[in-house]
């Protein structure tokens, strides 16, 4: 190793450090290799049609194992799935189907909502992160869909149906334009570039509780 790093060294005029990269990528995989063997007792396989259901929650550890191993396979969960807080700027590479528990990606560093599941049986939480457009957003949310605290200009491609709240405050948006069509509980649409009123609301969207 040590005579790999003088020729490098040799070559290009300037100090390598190797070993502590091939050391942390070694540590990186035998901990990812831990976390598949916990995750595949979990797992039901189709290998012929590609498809895996996970009977558990799951978190960014068990994600990052979806994506280095089993690229290529639609997902479905029966749980949740948490990535929030990780500072990511991008989904990780993962086709979700349809999550039974809540997808939480908030607080992150989001500027897409690319490799979203398609559909989730109770909340989708996308809020705090930098996004400017909601495409690739879940088609059908059972509970909350909760968008607030990015920079979105347009609620285009957000859900047609939301079971329970609809939040969508503290953002950019001019108009309400492509909102649901139908929201159970709440629909909370305050500090936009526009002061939505009531009746703004109700133009588009059959709300169940308050409108704020």
């Amino acid at each position: 190793m040590k005579k790999i790093i003088t020729l490098l060294e040799n070559l290009t005029n300037k100090k390598v450090v190797l070993e502590n990269s091939v050391f942390k990528s070694r540590k990186m995989d035998e901990r990812l290799i831990s976390f598949k063997k916990e995750l595949e007792k979990s797992m039901i396989i189709d290998e012929p049609n590609k498809t895996i259901i996970i009977n558990k929650n799951i978190k960014y550890p068990d994600c990052l194992v979806l994506e280095k191993f089993y690229q290529g396979y639609l997902i479905d969960v029966k749980g949740d799935v948490d990535v929030s807080c990780k500072e990511l700027k991008q989904l990780p590479l993962i086709n979700f189907n349809k999550i039974t528990g809540s997808f939480c990606c908030n607080q992150n560093q989001l500027t897409s909502l690319q490799y979203s599941p398609k559909e989730v049986d109770r909340s989708f939480l996308c809020y705090n992160n930098q996004l400017t457009s909601l495409q690739y957003s879940p088609t059908k949310v059972g509970r909350s869909f909760w968008c607030s605290n990015n920079q979105l200009t347009s609620l285009k491609y957000c859900p047609k149906e939301v079971g329970r709240n609809f939040l969508c405050f503290n953002n950019q948006l001019i108009n309400l334009q492509y909102c649901p069509k139908e929201v159970g509980g709440s629909f909370s649409c305050y500090n936009n570039s526009k002061k939505f009123t009531k009746e703004d609301v109700e133009k588009y969207c059959k709300v169940g509780k308050k409108i704020e």
